[in-house]
């Protein structure tokens, strides 16, 4: 049992308290623990609980580096340490003093580490830890919990993972493109995810592969919200193969993705967005584009965009620039395709603006500028094309485009053959499908030869086979025998206003009309405010019902025999017939009915009196009076009357 101390007062001089402080002294000189416990029940430090004291005191007045053991050195302080060049740890001694240290020693040599020998006092593990590709999840913090975690938030550049740009859109949303990077097969973003150029350029080595597909495999759209911006791609796309779909970023069945930059250069096409809704392309810069020809000599085939798209909804295109020059570099700045993936749906309910297209050493009229398919619901705002041998076609070979506004139109177009006419905007008819509903304003349009040698033929403005709309607010700018505007067949129901006209000189061929009605069938056009110096129609034959706001005047002259001749520079008489008491004058269909109710016919000054006594359908009758009232017979008097429409 152990021995019972007494409570007598310091000193004692019981047995019991001797034989108890006794033991209080074993435990004082020999054991590990901090403290021991008097007979009172009070704690006093123990050797151990001394030493810890004097080494934290030692601690926080510093240690005191004093060589190394490969150089030897003699230890008279405990504050004192050594440096171990093999590992680069210091160590203290913690054994009796003073500790002598041979040249050539390591702490294993000299006495060994542990306590009451050599202790590790140094940052060695710590730094070995640190420096380990480990090492930073190692130090804590209070945003993710500890510096690895947040050093992958923040740095999202590829160089810093073993896989590249894949790993790291493995461990995030995002990727910081900073450097070159060359790839060989097309990187695949997941939804919401964020490729970010900065600096870098990403390079595809394999030709036919785009450098992005941004791609759900159904018509779902699981792969959305995807942003690509500031992207700076280059292919290796070549002009022999014509199914290549090596665009820099290629969209399929995705929705709400944001393209917010991209510079490419050597690919099929820059964006390339097939089946997607509620996108964003913007600020796409293409140039060294690759047209594909499928055959060298009827030069048909694809590639050479700055944007493509194939059946979009709801979305925005804002700034797309293609530089074009050469054979195979370039074709159009936009084209607004469908037939992609056996789906003919088509375009609807989008914009496009600032669309920039600058083509050099073009002779293909094949290449325009913008070219759009089967679409519906749409607005093309603000285009500026020099160069192009076509500005703006609108081919309804797919299907219908109707609903539509083409605005703020800038064209500088090259006819670059005789006998191959070029055109600013072309809406053909097709076959099966037509375009209606449709505006066309605010243009400055000029086209012209590519070389003196060359007639001014050839060179048309706009060209109309639409239906139910208006041409409008614009200038045209083409040689003298090109045509400022066609209005083809099929056309109908379309108002052609404000529009001033220039003749471009130097060149040759005689002056066409301003307004020239193309096919077989043209009906209700109403020209309105028109500014030119030449003949404003040509080939009002096939025009029903043509309404303008100027006056049109013809004379009719009898000759006394039975005959008549015709002054009618503006074509409204079809016909004159005599009887013995009146003229008959038939109107062509172009002239409206509107415009023949309000008739006037006039008779020569101080010779005889015309009056129209009856109107009918495209036709009305006129009888002459002398000054004095008496009625005279056409067939048998020289008499002339003018015929006005004042509309």
């Amino acid at each position: 049992m152990a021995t019972q101390p007494t409570q007598n007062p310091v000193p004692s001089e019981s047995p019991r308290d001797l034989k108890f402080n006794a033991g209080k002294i074993d435990e004082f000189v020999t054991s590990l623990a901090m403290q021991y416990i008097d007979r009172f029940g009070q704690a006093h430090y123990t050797i151990e609980g001394i030493n810890a004291l004097a080494l934290q005191a030692i601690n926080q007045l510093g240690w005191i580096p004093s060589g190394t053991f490969q150089n030897g050195a003699t230890i008279t302080n405990p504050n004192q340490t050594l440096k171990d060049n093999l590992s680069g740890e210091y160590y203290r001694w913690d054994g009796a003093l003073p500790k002598e240290v041979p040249i050539g020693s390591t702490p294993s040599s000299s006495g060994g580490v542990a306590v009451g020998a050599w202790v590790s006092v140094g940052d060695g593990a710590l730094r070995t830890m640190l420096a380990s590709s480990s090492g930073a999840t190692g130090i804590g913090t209070n945003h993710r919990g500890n510096l690895a975690l947040d050093l992958n938030a923040l740095d999202r550049r590829p160089d810093g993972y073993a896989g590249g740009i894949t790993d790291v859109l493995a461990n995030g949303k995002d990727v910081d493109i900073a450097s070159d990077t060359t790839i060989t097969a097309p990187l695949l973003p997941a939804a919401r995810q964020h490729i970010k150029g900065n600096g870098g350029v990403l390079k595809q080595n394999t030709s036919t592969a785009a450098g992005m597909r941004i791609e759900s495999s159904d018509a779902n759209n699981t792969v959305n919200s995807v942003t690509v911006s500031n992207l700076r791609s280059t292919g290796s796309t070549l002009s022999s193969e014509p199914g290549n779909e090596g665009y820099a970023v290629f969209l399929r069945n995705t929705k709400y993705t944001k393209i917010l930059g991209v510079h490419a250069d050597k690919y099929t096409g820059a964006v390339a967005a097939g089946t997607s809704k509620s996108i964003i392309i913007r600020d796409v810069v293409a140039h060294d584009t690759t047209f594909h020809p499928l055959n060298p000599s009827t030069r048909d085939g694809r590639g050479g965009y700055g944007v493509i798209t194939d059946n979009i909804t709801d979305s925005l295109i804002d700034g797309v620039i293609l530089d074009a020059k050469g054979l195979d570099n370039g074709r159009h700045i936009l084209y607004l395709s469908t037939g992609g993936y056996s789906n003919t749906t088509g375009n609807s309910n989008f914009i496009a603006r600032g669309l920039i297209g600058r083509y050099a050493d073009k002779d293909d009229r094949n290449f325009w500028g913008v070219n759009v398919r089967k679409s519906e619901i749409f607005i093309l705002d603000g285009i500026c094309i020099s160069g192009a041998n076509g500005g703006l076609a609108f081919n309804v070979e797919n299907g219908n485009i109707a609903d539509f506004i083409a605005t703020n139109i800038m064209l500088d177009i090259i006819k670059y053959q005789d006998g191959l006419g070029v055109y600013g905007v072309s809406t053909p008819k097709g076959t099966t499908y037509l375009g209606a509903r449709f505006l066309i304003s605010n243009f400055n349009i000029r086209i012209r030869p590519k070389t003196s040698s060359l007639t001014g033929a050839d060179c048309v403005a706009i060209s109309v086979d639409y239906q139910n709309g208006m041409v409008t607010n614009g200038l045209t700018n083409v040689p003298a025998a090109g045509l400022p505007i066609i209005v083809n067949d099929g056309a109908s129901n379309t108002t052609i206003s404000n529009i001033h006209d220039n003749i471009l000189p130097g060149y040759t061929g005689s002056t066409a009309a301003m307004i020239t009605f193309g096919g077989s069938a043209v009906s209700n056009i109403t020209v309105k405010n028109i500014t030119t110096t030449r003949p404003m129609f040509a080939r009002l034959a096939v025009v029903t019902d043509l309404t303008v706001d100027f006056q049109r005047k013809a004379r009719v002259a009898t000759n006394g025999s039975g005959g008549t001749t015709l002054v009618d520079a503006n074509s409204i008489i079809a016909s004159v017939t005599l009887s013995s008491v009146a003229v008959t004058i038939n109107f062509p269909t172009h002239v409206t009915q509107n415009a023949i109710e309000n008739v006037a016919a006039a008779g020569t000054a101080g010779a005889y009196h015309a009056l129209v006594t009856n109107i009918g359908a495209k036709t009305i009758t006129v009888t002459l009076y002398t000054p004095s009232g008496t009625l005279i017979n056409p067939q048998t008097t020289s008499a002339a009357f003018n015929v006005i429409l004042s509309s």
